[in-house]
């Protein structure tokens, strides 16, 4: 027979292990899944391509003399002008300026609150490349450079 002393002892390390099953289970659960979002490749003509997150779809605007679009979700606005007058930003004088490489042209990435913009001053003949990311929220610049360094131009 036991003796209450040891029923004690085996109901304690019961109660112990039913707990900390308990408490695993609970913490597991605990954690928001977080959704990795997928990305596409996106080619607005044959000179043009690069990828950025599926949630960005393309928005209706009018080019002229370039080859110019926006893709935009509820957080994110993505504008991109490739031509002879995409623009340098020259506007944005307060940015952060960093040095960048996209499919072998050396440009620059500007960085101004919720903005990031990439520009590379010669592409081919005349042509020049810009691309805008307008943050509602944060910035996310990984997410930015990403889309920037996935830039492939086809001349």
């Amino acid at each position: 027979m036991l003796n209450s002393r040891t029923v004690m002892q085996i109901l304690k390390c019961v109660l112990f292990t039913v707990l900390s099953a308990l408490l695993y289970t609970s913490s597991a659960n605990s954690y928001e899944q977080t959704e990795i979002e997928s990305w596409i490749e996106y080619c607005p003509s044959k000179r043009l391509c690069f990828e950025h997150p599926a949630s960005l779809k393309p928005a209706s605007v009018q080019a002229i003399d370039s080859l110019a679009g926006q893709l935009e979700n509820n957080k994110t606005v993505l504008h991109y002008d490739l031509g002879l007058y995409a623009s340098t930003f020259r506007e944005l004088t307060s940015a952060n300026s960093a040095p960048i490489m996209v499919d072998g042209y050396k440009g620059k990435v500007l960085t101004f609150k919720n903005t990031i913009a990439l520009t590379i001053e010669k592409i081919a003949g005349n042509d020049r490349f810009s691309m805008l990311l307008e943050y509602k929220d944060t910035l996310k610049a990984e997410e930015a450079e990403r889309i920037f360094k996935s830039v492939k131009f086809n001349f």
